[in-house]
């Protein structure tokens, strides 16, 4: 129940944040990854690209979200990898981890995977099975910038989506 709650209040975010008009992602941004072992690369800056970065707090947690999207070969594909936790702000800092195999580290990320194809939708989650990763390897809390590494197994019940050698670099977040 606490992970199904906290996809929510993940999913919210992202839309509220991440589709705003007066946010823009700086053009070095890049997300990259291989789904099921096929290259995914979201460029900054590109058409029909879009990368978001939401890292904001309140007084009972703290929330990170990184998502990147773009067509490819008239697919339309996102991914998102979030987490949020109840630990100070503070811990948010350069080779912070969080890994849902270890769960004596308390709050687990959770990895979202869409697809959109001749209308019809595919949405998955690392929720159910439990597998997910990431870790900041820098962040500028000044400029607003971060990069780090991320992986997650999504299912939807009927697909698992293997999402491995996750990457992104530069990405302005919102706070």
């Amino acid at each position: 129940m606490q992970i199904l709650l906290k996809s929510a209040i993940v999913l919210g975010f992202i839309f509220s944040f991440g589709h705003s008009h007066v946010y823009s992602q700086n053009n070095s941004a890049v997300l990259s990854a291989k789904i099921n072992g096929h290259d995914f690369t979201v460029n900054g800056g590109e058409d029909f690209n879009q990368i978001y970065g939401v890292l904001a707090k309140t007084p009972m947690f703290f929330q990170l979200s990184i998502s990147g999207s773009t067509i490819d070969n008239g697919i339309a594909k996102s991914i998102v990898i979030s987490i949020m936790s109840e630990k100070s702000f503070k811990t948010v800092v350069q080779n912070t981890e969080w890994d849902s195999k270890n769960e004596s580290l308390g709050d687990l990320p959770v990895g979202f995977y869409y697809e959109i194809e001749n209308d019809i939708e595919k949405e998955a989650s690392s929720e159910s099975t439990e597998d997910a990763y990431l870790k900041i390897t820098s962040i500028d809390k000044t400029k607003h910038l971060i990069s780090g590494e991320f992986r997650f197994t999504a299912s939807n019940g009927v697909n698992n989506y293997n999402i491995t050698h996750g990457v992104f670099t530069d990405v302005s977040y919102k706070k």
